[in-house]
This record gives C-alpha cells, sequence and structure tokens, in this order.
C-alpha cells in the first residue's frame, strides 16, 4: 500500500522482504551482531576488554545501557531498548559464577566524565563502576587522559580466552 499511496513505482515492495527480515533481527533478544560473541563471553575462562568510546556491557547499569540504546540510530522501539537491556543485564550473570572467569577491564577515562543519560545516570553508573572494583577476582583500570600513548588507541578491544586454552 505504501507503494502504492507513495508513487514509489514498486521500489517499496522490491524490499518488503528485506524489512520483514530486519523486524526480525531487531526482535530478537541480543542484536544479530553479538549473537556468537555472547555466546562464546559466557564460557569463556578469561576476559579482557579495552574500552575507550564506552562503558563496557558487563559493567553497564540498566539505566546506562538504556540511556546508550536511546540514542542509537536508527531509532529503537521502547521494546526493543527493553529487550536489549534485559539481555544485556543478562550477560553479567558470568560476574557472579564460580568458578569466576578471570575479567579485567581498562576503560579510558573520557568515558568516565561523558554523563550519558543526565548526571543521575552518570552517577548511579560511577557508583556501580566503583562496587564492581571492589569484587575479589575482577579488575578494573583506568587509562588517563594524560597517557599520551597506548596500546588501545586503535580503537576498542575483548580478548576471550576459551575452556582448554590458556593465554
Amino acid at each position: 500500500m505504501a507503494d502504492d499511496l507513495l508513487n514509489a513505482g514498486g521500489l517499496l515492495r522490491l524490499i518488503a522482504d528485506d524489512v520483514m527480515k530486519a523486524k526480525v533481527r531487531m526482535s530478537e533478544r541480543h542484536p544479530a551482531f553479538s549473537k556468537a560473541f555472547t555466546s562464546e563471553e559466557a564460557k569463556a575462562l578469561e576476559v579482557h576488554e579495552y574500552s575507550m568510546f564506552a562503558i563496557p556491557g558487563l559493567l553497564q547499569t540498566a539505566s546506562h545501557a538504556r540511556a546508550l540504546y536511546e540514542v542509537r540510530r536508527p531509532w529503537l522501539s521502547t521494546e526493543q531498548i527493553d529487550k536489549w537491556v534485559a539481555a544485556r543485564l543478562g550477560r553479567q550473570e558470568i560476574l557472579a559464577k564460580w568458578p569466576m572467569s578471570s575479567i579485567s577491564w581498562v576503560v579510558d577515562e573520557s568515558v568516565l566524565r561523558r554523563p550519558l543519560g543526565g548526571w543521575d545516570t552518570h552517577q548511579e553508573q560511577l557508583r556501580h563502576l566503583l562496587k564492581v572494583a571492589e569484587i575479589r577476582g575482577l579488575e578494573l583500570q583506568i587509562m588517563p587522559l594524560a597517557k599520551e600513548q597506548n596500546a588501545g588507541m586503535g580503537g576498542p578491544f575483548t580478548l576471550l580466552t576459551p575452556p582448554g586454552r590458556h593465554v
């Protein structure tokens, strides 16, 4: 109907299947690009992450995750944001499993200075980081802005050590 209403000459009919496939992908628990990763992350013996743009997902509060998804383009529906926030928080179960994986993060100081979601959300997130940093077996480091060069200058990355492997 939209094709006829907009006089699109059949172009919208051509992409209808692609639109439906995209709608199905958007309704899934995890974004399609992260399904394989989250599966491997849950099994990993070690998780080491360097983040220069955002608080790592395993460290995010619900409010912080929601704020990230709310600024995402293209826009996500409220229902999709709710699903993805729940999925992100669900990933954090690995922080409480026993035996605990060896998990460490290096977060760029600039991330801690950006009040994503407003000051209340930001303060809640910073308090959460302080609590996580006190958990035995987890390591959180901050890369100071004053550090002119570091190994993470090429961008964020995550290293996973699968079962049966040792670094």
